[in-house]
């Protein structure tokens, strides 16, 4: 990114979890870069009286800009192990949302309005099925900023009415709660060029990047 930073593939995934990459494919969408990679891990912990090893096979895709990136985790697979010495079988799924950059820290000003508009990525957390769309943020009054975000995915309705209209903190916005209707994100980069951010409607989870208009 301009800020001198590095991203990697690594980067796409939870920085917890090593992953063994087993296939990456690099694009683009709407004036973003995107990636998908794709790769798997074995995980065994040790619980009270048993042990739990899990093996999911994880895809992330990305989106980037020049001043941040984003990206949705989904993961599915196996799980094996033993509790009181009854072993048992099963599997899982999961979904989680990432978005990080060069955070501007500051609100947007002058007069006037501002859009700003880009893409998004989100996984049903019920299927674990991508979904993909578009992301507009728009400032109607940039002499009293408060920022408004559309995620638009054909199909689905995962937009909501609480963030219409958020108040801007120090060029961060957030509104709602897990697992119902909550989004956050910050304005990034100079002149407040990008918007990154994630969502939580409990149905889904996802993130989005979005440029801003000349």
């Amino acid at each position: 990114m301009e800020d001198g930073s590095e991203i990697t593939v690594e980067d796409l995934f939870d920085p917890a979890t090593e992953i063994d990459l087993t296939g990456v494919s690099i694009g683009s969408r709407d004036g973003f870069d995107t990636i998908a990679a794709r790769g798997g891990v074995e995980i065994t912990e040790n619980i009270p009286d048993g042990t739990i090893t899990s093996a999911p096979t994880i895809t992330a895709y990305g989106i980037w800009g020049e001043h941040g990136f984003a990206s949705v985790e989904i993961s599915d697979g196996s799980v094996s192990g033993s509790l009181e010495g009854v072993p048992f079988t099963g599997d899982f799924g999961s979904a989680t949302a990432y978005a990080v950059g060069d955070a501007s820290g500051t609100n947007p000003e002058g007069t006037g309005s501002a859009t700003w508009s880009g893409v998004a990525e989100a996984a049903s957390t019920g299927t674990f099925q991508r979904r993909r769309g578009s992301a507009t943020v728009t400032i109607a009054d940039l002499s009293r900023p408060r920022a408004g975000v559309e995620i638009d995915v054909p199909g689905f309705a995962i937009d909501s009415p609480a963030w219409s209209d958020m108040p801007l903190v120090d060029g961060a916005f957030a509104s709602g709660s897990a697992g119902t209707d909550r989004l956050e994100g910050n304005f990034h980069g100079p002149d407040h060029g990008e918007a990154w951010g994630v969502f939580d409607t409990g149905a889904h989870v996802g993130a989005f990047g979005a440029k801003r208009a000349p």
